[in-house]
């Protein structure tokens, strides 16, 4: 097995897996692209922290602290639920050792070597949890520590530039970037999910963060090349929050035939839909003047420091700058969009990627 090196946007910080299976490294590889590179061989940046590979046969299932010192405990699953075995891993003052947030995998951290312990059995969906990891952990915290704002939102692009869709869950964004992309194969996916600013010499620069997309399964059924992943959905399942699908990016830019984003690229502004389902097949689309609609837009799509489910124990990274990025973001030209149906953004395809212009 060899080592293997991941690097983040701008190889500005690099990753070490050690003792990671050629088969899994593969699945990781998959997994990532977008924003990050994989290779056998040490990368230019320097290695920030090393992730130690331990292939299990028994289930990490829950973590015991006690005084401040946590010990990870694995625990045997049998047939009779009364019965475990547990199995004391490590404790120690000066490692210690904590719950990644899955119910099959774990990590443990030294403070002083940076380096995490990744603990998995070789039946876990073990390419997704290491995403999970990177990305959670490592990638989103060492990005906003060197000023980068996190946005809820998706991330296009036409030619050199790119337009960001932000907003809460439930406004549209994912509807609306799958409609785009199903319509214009000549645009580059980003991200439906998250979307990474900075400022830059002429505005404000976005990074994709490559992860699953969760989507209802009335916009999959809605756009033709995706209808075979909404899983024989019935009507009352189409738009039920309780339904919706998270499905592997590359699933959805495969079934699209559309490229993927692996550099920052120039914004030419950002787009906040609304989903009001009165406008039937309708858009309306707002220009944003006044910096209070901007600010109280981009607020409310600002995840920074807060999204996702990260790991407050590394302790190795602070969000800071992000004021900066939000006053360059908020010289940007901004929209709202309400529409009532996907056909209506499908049909007006044209008028939202004028916006990238």
């Amino acid at each position: 097995m060899l080592d293997h090196y991941v690097t983040f946007g701008d190889e500005q910080i690099a990753v070490r897996l050690v003792g990671i299976p050629d088969a899994i490294a593969s699945e990781v590889e998959w997994e990532l692209g977008g924003a990050y590179a994989m290779r056998t061989t040490p990368p230019p940046a320097p290695i920030f922290c090393s992730i130690v590979f331990e292939m299990l046969d028994v289930s990490p299932i829950y973590a015991r602290f006690a005084d401040h010192t946590p010990a990870v405990l694995l625990q045997h699953k049998s047939n009779n639920p009364s019965e475990t075995a547990t199995l004391l891993v490590y404790e120690d003052g000066g490692d210690r050792w904590v719950a990644f947030p899955s119910g099959t995998i774990w990590a443990g951290i030294s403070g002083e070597k940076r380096s995490i312990t990744f603990l998995a059995r070789a039946t876990d969906d073990v390419g997704i949890q290491i995403r999970r990891l990177l990305t959670n952990s490592l990638y989103v915290p060492a990005l906003e520590s060197r000023g980068y704002l996190t946005l809820h939102a998706g991330l296009l692009a036409s030619g050199d530039s790119s337009l960001l869709i932000a907003g809460p869950s439930g406004s549209g964004k994912t509807s609306v970037c799958l409609a785009l992309l199903s319509e214009r194969n000549d645009l580059a996916y980003g991200s439906c999910e998250r979307a990474h600013a900075r400022p830059s010499r002429i505005g404000v620069q976005a990074l994709p963060c490559p992860e699953a997309v969760t989507v209802m399964k009335g916009t999959l059924v809605a756009i033709t090349p995706l209808q075979h992943l909404a899983s024989g959905a019935d009507h009352s399942e189409l738009w039920a929050d309780s339904c919706k699908k998270r499905i592997p990016w590359r699933r959805l830019t495969e079934a699209l035939h559309v490229s993927h984003l692996t550099t920052p690229m120039d914004v030419a502004g950002i787009l906040y839909p609304h989903y009001d389902p009165a406008l039937g097949d309708e858009i309306a689309l707002t220009n944003l003047h006044d910096e209070s609609s901007k600010r109280g837009a981009l607020l409310g799509a600002d995840v920074t420091g807060s999204d996702g489910v990260r790991a407050e124990w590394l302790g190795w990274f602070t969000p800071r700058g992000q004021e900066a990025c939000i006053g360059h973001i908020l010289d940007l030209p901004a929209w709202t969009l309400r529409w009532g149906s996907m056909s209506a953004l499908t049909t007006n395809t044209s008028v939202l990627i004028d916006l990238m212009s």
